[in-house]
């Protein structure tokens, strides 16, 4: 039988960028966002002459993972997806992909890397690194954005989130932005208010990471839902409104009932709902699902990142 590694991966949650035009001289971009237990993606990476790589990557990521690893002194691998989320839907599921089986190959040539300088060559982080120190950590990340000489923003917190807590995530039909249509997206980023920057980390430093350190879930699902408000709206041009079009109902259903916590994870569809415990948790999906047309699950936080093992 070929030797071969397994490696999983959390899915995560990206509550927003705080700062997109870098205003007044300031780091660029800066985000937030939490790794989560369920979904994740898990690849086998198996030994071989040749590189057989999933049909579910495409034709420039091929390119770009043959690239690097070739480099890095790998002459072949055979990869089996065994469980990805939907991709471009807001699990950051390119990321944690292409991280899983380059980290996966690399491993099993027995060579050594790190995941900072392995994410850049993948093109990973060019925006925000979250989805690199979710694969890496796990917990809540909060990243410092990118300054002049940076390339992968520096972590700036990472913090253990409280077990306990849930989120909902609702699925409705869908793709968000991604690729290059995602980078003109950003070049086409409308003028703000620096005030909106100074609101929007006022939130996550005297909001959420608080809310975290002392689990308190009412300081916590006010701050992400404002949070949503103002960096929803540095994009609404570009997506029809604070949130992409097909999660609309979702979201006038969850504020008719009077639901905080509640936001839309990076380009969408993908929402998230914020729940203090279990039993909460699967009375909103519930609620939800009646929605119809939509798919929804209880996701538990990962505190741990990516997982490699031996098979």
């Amino acid at each position: 039988m070929d030797r071969g590694v397994e490696v999983s991966a959390p899915a995560r949650l990206h509550f927003g960028l705080l700062n997109p035009h870098g205003i007044a001289g300031y780091r660029v971009y800066g985000s937030v966002g939490l790794a989560l237990r369920y979904p994740r993606v898990v690849v086998e990476v198996y030994e071989d002459k040749e590189f057989k790589l999933p049909p579910v990557l495409e034709g420039d990521e091929v390119h770009l993972l043959l690239q690097v690893l070739r480099k890095r002194g790998v002459g072949g691998v055979r990869v089996v997806v065994k469980e990805t989320p939907p991709r471009h839907t807001g699990f950051g599921t390119t990321t944690q992909l292409l991280l899983s089986i380059a980290s996966g190959a690399l491993s099993l040539h027995g060579l050594e890397y790190d995941i900072l300088d392995l994410a850049w060559e993948l093109g990973r982080g060019r925006v925000s690194s979250v989805g690199v120190y979710a694969f890496a950590y796990g917990g809540l990340i909060v990243d410092a954005g990118r300054g002049a000489a940076s390339r992968i923003a520096p972590l700036a917190t990472r913090l253990f989130f409280p077990e306990e807590w849930r989120f909902v995530l609702a699925l409705p039909r869908g793709v968000g932005l991604s690729g290059l249509e995602e980078e003109r997206a950003m070049k086409r980023v409308r003028h703000y208010e620096a005030s909106r920057v100074y609101e929007a980390s006022w939130l996550l430093h005297y909001g959420l990471i608080p809310a975290v350190l002392e689990r308190d879930p009412v300081l916590f699902a006010e701050a992400l839902t404002r949070l949503q408000e103002l960096v929803g709206g540095f994009f609404q041009e570009d997506q029809g409104g604070l949130f992409h079009p097909a999660s609309h109902r979702i979201i006038e259903y969850l504020e008719n009932q009077g639901v905080r916590g509640y936001g839309q994870s990076s380009w969408g569809p993908l929402i998230y709902v914020f729940a203090e415990n279990e039993s909460r948790a699967r009375d909103l999906a519930e609620s939800i699902e009646r929605l119809g047309d939509v798919r929804v699950c209880v996701a538990a936080p990962d505190n741990r990142g990516a997982v490699i093992r031996e098979l």
